[in-house]
């Protein structure tokens, strides 16, 4: 019974995502204030992961900042979606200013272990749901997205972004999973490897860039691997 009953309920909340997405994802771009109604629960940073996963693949980390207002209710779980966009690259502002994305979510329990995720941005929707056990997060559906334009990296070298071409300039260089010292190490690249990579961002005072491309996979990695960042220093650009 508890099967069925959860499966029930997880038909359920699709429908309602379903539904709700056309109130959320209206034309004048407003969104709703973010909100986190969990009670005697911490985010899990692997929502905040999953999230940017995804929308990484349609906005460019370098050229994008999105727009918050927050409900109290965000301060009490630490406002850890916007500090994992920043984490990353991406602009945060609680200032509406030209040229930022509107972005709010809306984190919600439907069950004593079922929590839901939905996300506004710009005018698209973006929704998932997770199963909840002690302080873990699980995955227990697809995301349901909707509005979402082309994805950017997928018809390299015909995209909307112009990566930049490099090789490496010593003799190894560490592949990192995220554009910090911190980063787990996760490959290496030899001296002459060649690669493509995005424009690099600033981390506490050094510049590192996202692989995308290299002389050893030759399609796009960004949707199925693992994020790799370099840091640029070690790096010559080349046409």
């Amino acid at each position: 019974m508890k099967i069925i009953k959860k499966n029930l309920l997880i038909t359920l909340a699709l429908l309602m995502i379903n539904g709700c997405s056309e109130l959320l994802n209206n034309k004048e771009h407003k969104h709703f204030i973010s909100q986190v109604s969990l009670k005697h629960f911490k985010l899990d940073k692997t929502i905040t992961q999953d999230m940017i996963h995804f929308i990484k693949n349609y906005y460019l980390i370098p050229k994008t900042t999105f727009y918050f207002q927050l409900g109290s209710s965000v301060y009490a779980h630490d406002a850890i979606i916007e500090e994992g966009l920043r984490s990353v690259g991406y602009g945060v502002s609680y200032i509406r200013k030209r040229g930022t994305i509107p972005f709010a979510y809306k984190i919600d329990f439907i069950d004593n272990n079922i929590m839901r995720t939905t996300y506004n941005i710009g005018s698209a929707t973006l929704s998932r749901l997770y199963s909840i056990e002690g302080n873990q997060a699980t995955p227990i559906s697809a995301f349901t997205a909707r509005g979402f334009k082309k994805r950017i990296y997928q018809n390299y070298p015909n995209s909307s972004y112009s990566l930049k071409k490099a090789i490496v300039s010593i003799p190894v260089l560490n592949v990192r999973n995220s554009p910090s010292l911190k980063g787990k190490i996760i490959g290496k690249f030899y001296k002459d490897s060649l690669i493509y990579v995005e424009e690099p961002i600033i981390n506490s005072g050094k510049k590192w860039s996202r692989v995308i491309l290299t002389n050893l996979h030759n399609k796009d990695i960004s949707s199925n691997i693992e994020d790799r960042y370099v840091a640029t220093r070690y790096i010559q650009y080349i046409k």
